[in-house]
């Protein structure tokens, strides 16, 4: 009597490692054995998942058969991060396709990094100029370059840097030099630097940070960045005619001698302006001006129209003169019984 059975594939993985730490960039091994769970024979293709690894890439095994231990060696990728990661080794069975076996491999990447190369920093500027008492602006960056997360501060050192007040924002817009990155992480800073001199000054300043990885404490420097802090603007010394530059004593020499040319261009002119002579016409006419000027009158003194009436000082009556009188002459008011002298028109008084 013959049975026939289903075909069953399937398999296990058992993986044994000789060394699960490595630094990044280096190497971890050890064995592995295959056994055949079908009912079967089989062939198995190995793989790994996560790493690149060099093992066998199949065995042939009987129904319930192991392997022998295969050897395998995988490589660090140099950029891995320090801590503990996982890979995997694969078994498909060619029988059946879908017949696949992982096992999980956890191994730990040491931290490794070189004092000075923990981070990089870099400036947007080479140089600035800071207006008198006032403030210009950069941005800073510091990069991660270790494969641990690494902490601290950046601060500026330099020649002058007591000259300036010194703000750091983070690229959230807080107020705080302090910085927190994870492997190959980068971080961005805007740092303010305020004038506190009224004087020139040349400065030159670098971003050092102050670093906290693995339980260690180390710095990382910029390259530096020329800072022109403008002092109080000074008077000018001199003038520009012309796109020529000239000096102080050339400015005053030239604004002496200017000065001197228009007093003489005045006294030129005036000399030079012709008289125009008086006419006869001119002095009647200064003749006439004179007649009629009127001088102040003196006590009860009064003028004649032409009418021959008067105005009496005292009481204001309005009188005749009698005929064949001519001024200056003196008469008594019939009204208020005071003497009057009657004067030329335009003369001057007479007491």
């Amino acid at each position: 009597l013959i049975t026939l059975l289903p075909m069953t594939a399937g398999s296990d993985l058992f993986v044994y490692e000789n060394d699960a730490t490595s630094e990044a960039g280096g190497t971890i091994d050890g064995t592995l054995k295959v056994t055949n769970t079908g009912n079967s024979v089989d062939i198995f293709t190995l793989s790994s998942i996560g790493l690149d690894c060099d093992i066998e890439s199949s065995v042939l095994l009987q129904p319930g058969a192991s392997s022998s231990e295969l050897p395998w060696n995988c490589e660090i990728p140099s950029n891995a991060l320090a801590g503990t990661n996982a890979f995997s080794f694969r078994s498909v069975s060619n029988a059946r396709s879908n017949a696949i076996q992982n096992e999980v491999v956890v191994y730990t990447v040491d931290a490794t990094w070189n004092s000075s190369s923990v981070a990089a920093i870099s400036m947007d500027d080479e140089a600035l100029r800071i207006p008198y008492l006032g403030g210009s602006s950069t941005t800073v960056t510091i990069t991660n370059l270790a494969n641990i997360a690494i902490s601290g501060k950046l601060t500026m050192v330099g020649v002058g840097d007591g000259v300036l007040d010194i703000r750091w924002n983070n690229s959230l817009g807080e107020v705080t030099d302090a910085f927190a990155l994870e492997p190959g992480a980068s971080e961005i800073f805007v740092v303010r630097l305020n004038a506190l001199t009224m004087e020139s000054t040349d400065v030159e300043l670098r971003v050092r940070a102050l670093i906290q990885i693995d339980g260690s404490s180390v710095d990382a420097e910029s390259s530096s960045i020329e800072i022109d802090v403008l002092g109080e603007p000074k008077p000018p010394q001199g003038i520009e005619l012309l796109g020529v530059e000239i000096g102080k004593q050339t400015t005053l020499q030239l604004i002496a001698a200017g000065y001197v040319l228009f007093a003489l261009a005045l006294l030129v002119l005036r000399f030079r302006t012709p008289r125009i002579p008086a006419t006869e016409s001119d002095d009647e006419e200064d003749e006439e001006e004179e007649e009629t000027k009127q001088y102040a009158l003196g006590p009860n003194e009064c003028r004649m129209d032409t009418n021959r009436r008067i105005s009496c000082p005292s009481c204001d009556a309005r009188l005749a003169v009698p005929g064949g009188n001519e001024p200056p002459f003196r008469f008594t008011c019939p009204t208020c019984d005071s003497s009057i002298r009657v004067v030329e028109y335009g003369s001057a008084p007479k007491f």
